[in-house]
């Protein structure tokens, strides 16, 4: 079996990078961090999952963010430098924060729409085999 796309590992970080904001797996910043370099190499596919608008909201704060410590460089900062960052750091956030969620709901609701879409294919081949198995007289037991 070939691999699959690169595009699709990729669109498919996008929506795991997505996820893990809107559940709080990850802070905003930190999220915003993997889902701009996912953006930037689904465009090398000549992939843009994001409208001029909301790739503009991203890009906007991704730039503001990249001079704050974010991830294992926070631990190489003093506590009290650290706090007065993470204030500023929060403040921006919090800014963003009504902007930047709706995009990431979008990607998400867009990728469940194709997830139940493949989820019905399935289903209905599985129906479909039963069906046809049970007909000719078979013990159905396999699970697609």
């Amino acid at each position: 079996m070939p691999n699959p796309p690169k595009s699709g590992t990729l669109l498919k970080k996008l929506i795991s990078a997505s996820r893990s904001i809107i559940t709080n797996q990850v802070g905003l910043p930190l999220g915003i961090l993997r889902l701009h370099t996912s953006l930037y190499w689904l465009k090398q596919h000549g992939i843009k999952p994001l409208t001029a608008d909301e790739l503009g909201i991203v890009e906007a704060y991704h730039s503001q963010i990249m001079d704050f410590p974010l991830g294992e460089e926070r631990q190489q900062w003093e506590a009290s430098a650290l706090q007065k960052e993470d204030e500023e750091l929060d403040a921006l956030t919090a800014a963003y924060r009504p902007q930047l969620f709706p995009i990431l709901q979008r990607i998400l609701t867009e990728a469940s729409r194709g997830a139940s879409s493949k989820a019905k294919i399935k289903n209905s081949f599985y129906k479909q085999h039963t069906t046809l198995s049970v007909a000719a007289g078979r013990n159905v037991t396999t699970v697609y």
